[in-house]
This record gives C-alpha cells, sequence and structure tokens, in this order.
C-alpha cells in the first residue's frame, strides 16, 4: 500500500469515528481537570537534597559562607552646587553619619570610603 492510500484511509478512519474521538478526548480531558487539584511538586529542601542535587547543595554552601544581606542604595544629586565640590563631600559625609546612627545599619559604603 502506498503512503498517499495510507494517509487517505487513516482519515477516513478518523472521520468515521469522529464523535468516539472526541468523545474519548473530552473524558480525558474532564478526568484530568478533576484530578489536577491533587497534582502537587514538591521542591522542598528535603526531596532536592534526596536526589543529590549538586546545585542545590552548592547554593546551601554558599549562602552559609556569605551570607546575603539587606541593602539600600541612595544616590545624590546636588540643587545648589557642583557635584564635586567642598560641600557636596560634606553633604554627603552628613548622610553617612545619619544612616550609620540607624539601629539596623551595620555597615555606610560611600564615595568618601571606597577605593
Amino acid at each position: 500500500m502506498s503512503k498517499t492510500g495510507l494517509k487517505i484511509r487513516c482519515i477516513e478512519s478518523i472521520i468515521a469515528y469522529a464523535k468516539l474521538i472526541i468523545l474519548v478526548f473530552c473524558t480525558a480531558l474532564l478526568l484530568s481537570g478533576y484530578y489536577a487539584s491533587a497534582f502537587k511538586i514538591d521542591a522542598s529542601a528535603d526531596t532536592l537534597l534526596t536526589k543529590n542535587n549538586k546545585l542545590f547543595i552548592q547554593s546551601q554552601l554558599a549562602a552559609q559562607q556569605f551570607p546575603s544581606e539587606e541593602f539600600i542604595l541612595i544616590a545624590y544629586k546636588p540643587t545648589a552646587h557642583e557635584l564635586y565640590s567642598a560641600q557636596s563631600f560634606a553633604d554627603m559625609q552628613t548622610l553617612v553619619e545619619q544612616f550609620q546612627a540607624i539601629d539596623r545599619v551595620k555597615r555606610v559604603n560611600s564615595v568618601l570610603n571606597v577605593p
């Protein structure tokens, strides 16, 4: 049998059983929709560790060695004087001192103390 004859026969079978095929697909769709609420993906640390996920283990080791810290980035733009003037540096020093006075602040980096 040629390829064309096989294609025609396959198409004729699909057309002949179209209602049955639609019924099977609708039933499968309804069943999958009903059981979708029971579908769960467990991506907890325990699951990842039990499967020896090397990337997860490396990220945990890096997190232990280099803990993340919260930070805030503040931009300063003077309006009454030049950016690199003595007054700008005095204003930035005042801001640094005010931020260091806050209890939760551990360190303040600015253009005044970075290389």
